[in-house]
């Protein structure tokens, strides 16, 4: 196969040659047009041509448009005869912190100051997508193998700024193990750097990712995320952090304190602009309130949560301020207002891929279904509730199941 492979590349031209190793070498399994072009400095024409050209004789294959791999023989090949240079590797990363900064913009608004994609300047092409969360599916093995190249090669300013890009997508996703490894690498990679900045997106990224599992959220790393936000100075991020401090301290069922901290972080994200940051806080506070049995208030606070999302165009959060209005609606005995609630939630959750807050919706709706004693389609609502939030491995399937077992003494 070597010799072969020796016989087929010998009269390579240079241009040719020099794209053919460097998708060799480079981490992951494949590579667009868009990052070969960024890898070796040339034009996209340019990379779009080379790279057919090395289609046609064989030694690179197009799988589907614009996704360029080899065989893994002649992977082995390449990687036999050379190795990657710290120079391409830091060349494709700051590839991935554009397109990826890029692309999560069409997921949710960034809130965390980070903006690759204006600071290129245009000198990067930019891939084009269609649905962004398609985008950062097919790329997922790619950016998980180029993280830890870079780790290893000790980029590791550039190892904590692509995780936090990741984040709005694993979050969609509801990623799981191989996204938790990740966000260990970029905490790692930020107190390794020391960067601020970079400990106090990376702790807010463990935080939620920790949170969303189910996994134990700490007081002492809160504490310790609004201190580092506080040296900063900025309020972009002391309202991500006291919403950090804020929640786990209502975790911790301290809930005075909790609305305290909740209250200041809307008040320095309307200073500051931030109208998702004002949107979570004021969700936040009905959640608290929620829980000291004050429905009544909860719902008057989650209602103006959601016209804050409205104006935020974060369709995640409205879609999530939705679903958290229409449990309310429901506790509170608004069975029609809690339907339509939850009927929305369904729809545009599943529109937007978000697993978790269409099985949300669908449990509102069965309880609402519950609640007038229309057995057989609640049970239906809430078996497809239980499916979803076993896709994302989520605490409320517990609730669910519950549900479904006192079901089944009614039907």
């Amino acid at each position: 196969m070597s010799r072969a492979l020796d016989l087929s590349t010998r009269d390579l031209p240079s241009e040719l040659g020099e794209v053919f190793t460097s998708v060799g070498l480079a981490p992951g399994r494949w590579m667009s047009s868009h990052a070969v072009a960024a890898l070796t400095r040339i034009r996209l024409e340019s990379a779009r041509s080379r790279l057919a050209q090395l289609v046609e004789v064989n030694l690179l294959v197009e799988p589907w448009p614009d996704g360029f791999t080899m065989h893994e023989l002649v992977r082995l090949y390449v990687r036999g005869a050379g190795r990657s240079d710290l120079d391409s590797l830091r060349r494709l990363v700051n590839y991935y912190l554009v397109a990826c900064d890029h692309v999560r913009r069409a997921i949710r608004p960034a809130r965390d100051g980070l903006d690759f994609a204006l600071g290129d300047n245009g000198s990067t092409s930019l891939p084009g997508f269609g649905d962004p969360i398609d985008w950062f599916d097919q790329e997922w093995p790619n950016i998980v193998a180029i993280v830890h190249a870079a780790a290893e090669s000790g980029l590791h300013d550039q190892v904590w700024q692509l995780v936090r890009l990741l984040h709005p997508y694993a979050t969609v996703r509801a990623l799981t193990g191989e996204w938790v490894a990740l966000v260990g690498f970029g905490l790692a990679a930020a107190e390794v750097t020391g960067s601020r900045l970079g400990q106090v997106l990376m702790l807010d990224t463990t935080y939620t990712t920790n949170a969303r599992l189910g996994r134990p959220v700490l007081l002492p790393d809160a504490r310790r995320a609004h201190r580092i936000a506080t040296e900063l100075g900025e309020r972009q991020y002391l309202v991500l952090t006291l919403a950090q401090l804020a929640d786990v301290l209502f975790r911790l069922k301290h809930h005075d304190e909790a609305l305290l901290h909740f209250w200041e972080s809307v008040q320095l994200a309307q200073q500051a602009g931030d109208v998702v940051g004002e949107g979570h806080g004021l969700n936040n506070v009905a959640q608290v309130e929620q829980a000291r049995g004050r429905v009544d208030v909860a719902l008057q606070h989650q209602a103006h949560a959601v016209e804050v999302y409205r104006r935020s165009g974060d369709q995640v959060a409205l879609i999530r301020g939705l679903a958290n209005l229409a449990e309310l609606s429901l506790q509170a005995g608004s069975l029609d207002q809690a339907e339509s609630l939850a009927r929305q939630v369904v729809d545009q959750a599943a529109v937007a891929e978000v697993t978790y807050l269409e099985g949300f919706g669908r449990q509102v709706l069965g309880g609402v279904l519950l609640r007038r004693a229309e057995w057989v389609a609640a049970a239906a609502e809430l078996t497809e509730a239980l499916r979803l939030y076993a896709q994302v491995n989520s605490a409320r399937a517990v609730e669910v199941r519950a549900a479904l077992d006192s079901l089944s003494s009614e039907v």
